[in-house]
């Protein structure tokens, strides 16, 4: 195909073939590649991370936060953007955006904030879906700063 490009260019153009549809499967070998982790344990973590998705577009008001290991997978997902999104409109009628912290969250928050937002999310979870795996695991001492003087005066 000929195409107009400015006043008296003309460019040809290739049509490209339709990619194929990416898998669930595709999103689950990633994980194991970026992780490092068992085929059945990329499975599992790849169904935490639907249950988070569940809950978050059923809870568009309440602050959750996912343990880190879902929130890497929950990244690697959105890389297979036309998948995610299709995921997101088939199970939930809309997309879920991923909100990460902002540079004022992160410098500003505080420690009492981010750990009341951990506990609502694990309480949620865990009375939707039943006991949490592994995969739910924070760091110790989770706060938005690594600066130690940040956070809760008290």
């Amino acid at each position: 195909m000929k195409i107009p490009v400015g006043n008296d260019t003309v460019a040809t153009v290739t049509a490209l073939a339709p990619m194929p549809r990416n898998t669930e499967d595709d999103v689950i070998y990633r994980l194991t590649i970026n992780l490092s982790i068992s085929r059945d344990d990329a499975t599992e973590l790849f169904k935490e991370l639907k249950n988070f998705l569940a809950l978050a577009a059923d809870s568009p008001k309440v602050l959750l936060i996912p343990a880190p290991l879902i929130d890497e997978a929950w990244h690697t997902f959105i890389l297979f953007t036309r998948m995610y999104q299709a995921y997101c409109q088939e199970q939930f009628g809309r997309f879920i955006h991923h909100r990460p912290a902002t540079e004022h969250e992160m410098l500003h928050g505080s420690k009492g904030e981010l750990a009341d937002a951990i506990a609502v999310t694990k309480r949620m979870m865990e009375k939707r879906f039943g006991t949490l795996s592994d995969y739910w695991t924070y760091p110790a001492e989770a706060s938005w700063s690594s600066d130690p003087s940040s956070g809760d005066p008290d």
